[in-house]
């Protein structure tokens, strides 16, 4: 079975920290807010078939995104 939404949503102003998401080709992996209120994401470990993989957010560092530090 697979997972056609968004693995993890967010609101505006949050902290993504520790998780293991897994998605499959359709969806976002991780979405965090994009209002006025900052949000982002740390040490997490993202894997996905296609994009997006990320949206939103500030990436503070520490991610893995289908294996490469470097995450959208």
């Amino acid at each position: 079975m697979g997972n056609d939404a968004t693995g993890l949503n967010m609101s505006d102003a949050s902290f993504a920290e520790g998780n293991l998401i897994v998605q499959g080709p359709s969806g976002t992996a991780l979405k965090l807010g994009t209002g006025l209120a900052a949000s982002g994401y740390q040490n997490n470990v993202i894997s996905k078939n296609g994009s997006p993989i990320v949206e939103g957010g500030v990436d503070m560092g520490g991610n893995l995104c289908n294996g490469s530090p470097t995450c959208p």
